[in-house]
């Protein structure tokens, strides 16, 4: 009785381990749902199945670190063909702007965790919640300083010609001799539209990702060329008027607000 026992709980045994056997068997032959040289989601971040042995390990090539997995583990992943994408958001040394508008500067990326320079301090996020966060990488692409000026109204008459030329012709000289020059690509002035209280105009620099440290700073030497160019030429800057809505005076019929 104890050996048939023993036989059924063997039986028993056999048919949970066979299956996971043979499983393992595949993978470590390249015939499972994670093969090497694939791309797999682990955690939100993607890897690179870089072995696959009695541990697999996953590396991702912009993150320093790897992650060590148990074999048992992989029967539930699933990797796929690489294909001509990115690994990884950003690489250290790259300035980024996050959802919050905040500027920062990667300083170091593992598999587990980005630092990042925000304002002097450091900031450290997980490498899952940084790709989901999905910053704008002011140096892979490059990157455009966007400035919307205006003037007022009694510029009308040389509003659509003679304006933006003077505008265009400032940041030029301007832009060419700051420290990013070598990285400017391009530059637009345009009229924008006609507002409330101002003619408009459409100032665009783009700029290689080289000069992603100085954004703000390309930024506030657009508006400090513009606002030259005004004195310069005399040029009235306007405001936006407030209208401010008086008492009545006793007598006059009407109550005045509370």
């Amino acid at each position: 009785a104890l050996a048939i026992v023993l036989l059924i709980m063997s039986v028993a045994a056999l048919r949970q381990a066979v299956p996971r056997y043979i499983s393992e068997i595949r993978l470590l032959l390249g015939f499972g749902s994670v093969r090497e040289g694939e791309r797999i989601d682990l955690g939100g971040v993607p890897m690179r199945v870089v072995s696959i042995n009695a541990y697999a390990i996953f590396a991702n090539p912009e993150l320093s670190g790897y992650h060590r997995v148990p074999l048992g583990r992989l029967h539930d992943m699933h990797s796929r063909p690489v294909i001509d994408e990115p690994w990884f958001p950003s690489r250290t040394g790259d300035f980024l702007l996050l959802p919050d508008d905040r500027f920062v500067e990667v300083v170091g990326q593992s598999v587990e965790q980005v630092k990042l320079r925000f304002k002097g301090s450091e900031l450290l996020m997980s490498a899952a919640d940084f790709i989901a966060a999905n910053p704008l990488n002011l140096s892979r692409e490059g990157f455009i300083v966007v400035v919307t000026f205006g003037v007022d109204y009694a510029l009308q008459p040389i509003a659509l010609d003679q304006v933006p030329s003077r505008m265009e012709k400032a940041l030029d000289e301007a832009l060419s001799t700051c420290e990013q020059a070598e990285h400017r690509r391009s530059l637009l002035v345009a009229f924008s539209s006609a507002s409330a209280h101002s003619l408009d105009y459409l100032v665009v620099v783009g700029f290689d990702g080289a000069a992603a440290g100085a954004y703000f700073g390309l930024g506030r030497l657009v508006q400090q060329t513009l606002v030259r160019v005004c004195n310069e030429e005399g040029w009235s800057i306007p405001f936006e008027q407030l209208t401010v809505h008086l008492p009545q005076a006793p007598g006059s019929g009407v109550m005045p607000p509370n």
